[in-house]
């Protein structure tokens, strides 16, 4: 009895055994699938590490497989901007200001420069290319100019300067073709309270004397204005006065003219009159001189006398003009 429960037990232990073998067999697997799927985010294009030696696939976006043993490492190869913080800026009197600069920058997601770069730089390349030399390069450009000169204005021209010491800096390194600075931009510097309350008196002081330029030249382009106008309005008067007495002169002129004409027509009207008169005087002579006759005139002569006849006795008293007949006072 003992014989049979024993064999029992082994049958059982051993179905036991080989239940737990495909589970592990099975867990094992799933585990395995596990870690050769992975996934490659967006704008990122994924290398493979091996053991530390960076392998010479690379991934894109999406799932992918790899080997169970190999790590994976997203780089982005879409615009970035890598923000350097905290730089501080030494003028050449000592005083010390600190900034924030933007370094707007692109990995190329071909192969070559993907690999290449995580390679020769590691996955974190911009630090050694942008994070390590930014800061280098702002001491160099603080060190030329005043505390005052930098805060002011100078740091404006910071943004361009840095812009052509990268570009030339990713040139050095022969990755011109893989890594692309496309802007810099540059915060306004930040100074401790005791300095930027000494800039803050500055900057209001020149605030106050700009509004009394400015004030000035409102002024100074009012009087201007007014002699301007006072100037144009004289003129204005004298072309007007000028434009009036050619008017008037236009229209003496024309009077002129006009009583010119008339004047003529008076003339030639009163010129024809005494010419008709004139005629009408010759015809009435002609015609006098016509009916005249010595017998007419003599006829008159005669009515004449008649009319005005005065009985005078004696020649003695006769007038001198007296008109008479000398066959009455013949003896």
């Amino acid at each position: 009895m003992s014989f049979i429960k024993n064999i029992i037990l082994l049958l059982i232990i051993k179905c036991v055994n080989s239940q737990l073998i495909e589970v592990a067999s099975f867990f094992g697997v799933g585990v395995m699938v596990f870690n050769t799927v992975h996934e490659c985010p967006q704008g990122h294009k994924c290398v493979y590490k091996t053991g530390g030696k960076v392998s010479h696939n690379t991934a894109n976006p999406g799932f992918n497989v790899k080997m169970p043993i190999s790590s994976v490492i997203p780089v982005q190869t879409t615009w970035q901007t890598d923000t350097v913080q905290n730089i501080e800026c030494v003028s050449k009197r000592g005083g010390r200001a600190w900034m924030d600069i933007d370094v707007v920058n692109k990995l190329d997601n071909s192969d070559n420069c993907v690999i290449g770069v995580v390679k020769n730089y590691t996955e974190n390349y911009d630090k050694q290319l942008i994070f390590d030399y930014v800061p280098t390069e702002v001491s160099q450009f603080c060190k030329d100019y005043t505390l005052d000169e930098i805060k002011t204005g100078k740091y404006d021209e910071l943004d361009d300067v840095l812009l052509n010491k990268l570009r030339v800096s990713i040139k050095s390194y022969g990755l011109e073709d893989c890594i692309e600075i496309k802007a810099v931009r540059i915060m306004s510097p930040r100074l401790t309270s005791e300095m930027q309350k000494k800039f803050d008196q500055l900057e209001a002081e020149a605030k106050e004397l700009e509004i009394k330029k400015a004030q000035k030249l409102t002024e100074k382009t009012e009087e201007e204005r007014k002699t301007q106008k006072a100037v144009m309005e004289e003129e204005r008067k004298q072309e007007t006065a000028k434009i009036l007495k050619e008017t008037e002169k236009a229209e003496a002129i024309a009077n002129a003219e006009i009583q010119s004409i008339e004047d003529q027509k008076k003339y030639d009207s009163k010129v024809k009159e005494a010419e008709a008169i004139k005629q009408s005087k010759l015809l009435e002579a002609e015609g006098d001189e016509k009916l005249l006759t010595p017998e007419k005139l003599k006829l008159e002569a005669y009515k004449s006398g008649h009319n005005n006849a005065k009985i005078i006795i004696g020649a003695e008293n006769l007038p001198g003009n007296a008109f008479y007949d000398s066959k009455l006072f013949s003896p």
